[in-house]
């Protein structure tokens, strides 16, 4: 693919990438493609409260 290693995806979910596998139809497909998102990833696990919840008015 031309845009591999040139561009950036940011991919955002509130399920754990544990739990994706299971959204895929066909087991193999999901590997394959879960193993191609995680091979040069960065994961950032965020938790405490939603800021939302802080920023909301009262």
């Amino acid at each position: 693919l031309e845009r591999h290693g040139k561009k950036s995806n940011i991919i955002t979910s509130a399920r754990s990438p544990e739990e994706w596998q299971a959204l895929f139809p066909d087991p193999i497909l999901g590997n394959s493609s879960l193993d191609r998102l995680a091979h040069s990833s960065y994961q950032i696990l965020m938790e405490g409260e939603s800021i939302r919840k802080q920023n909301r008015p009262n």
